[in-house]
């Protein structure tokens, strides 16, 4: 179930503690076992959730760089554009990355959290397999990172140097390992 999501069971497990936090207690209902709710119950819930979906669509315009995040599957008859292409869902992904990090800073949440989010970019982005995608299709993996708001002086004065320095030495290998095949090719 968790993978059909996109996530690990430690990711789950993290974004439910969050929630708990965030709430200041259980994020949901506890209800008794006594009964299961009929399939007819089941019926008008997913249905209202749809329809509440549907109004949500239907009123915001995400052309304009706003972020829309609900499940394809539940929009269907919606008037949402989504991305067709795998290189447009990355540039997606990376401004979703982006707005997580950001919101999590502007609700003065855990700075772990911010952290550790700033890190697993940072091991995507010099990852060498995605950083030759990334080049390829001119995907800015580190515009996830909202740099400008980062208030760590250790930060801008030695982390972010030296991944923006171990980056460029990937994309001039990139280069030079592109400009050997294209001889290559030609023969």
């Amino acid at each position: 179930m968790l993978a059909a999501c996109g996530l690990e069971p430690s990711d789950a497990i993290q974004l439910f503690l969050q929630q708990v936090v965030a709430h200041q207690g259980i994020p949901f209902d506890i209800r008794s076992a006594e009964r299961a709710p009929s399939m007819a119950e089941l019926q008008v819930l997913k249905r209202q959730s749809q329809q509440r979906d549907h109004r949500i669509a239907n009123s915001v315009d995400v052309s304009k760089g706003q972020m829309l995040l609900l499940r394809p599957e539940r929009l269907r008859g919606a008037r949402v554009r989504w991305p067709a292409d795998g290189v447009t869902q990355a540039r997606l992904a990376v401004s979703v990355v982006r707005a997580f990090i950001e919101s999590h800073m502007e609700a003065r949440g855990d700075s772990r959290t911010v952290r550790q989010a700033v890190k697993r970019v940072e091991k995507l982005a010099l990852d060498t397999q995605l950083s030759r995608v990334a080049f390829t299709y001119d995907i800015d993996v580190l515009a996830a990172i909202p740099v400008e708001r980062i208030a760590y002086p250790r930060f801008h004065e030695q982390q972010w140097p030296r991944v923006l320095a171990r980056l460029e030495r990937k994309r001039e290998k990139f280069i030079a390992s592109q400009a050997r095949r294209k001889p290559a090719r030609g023969r």
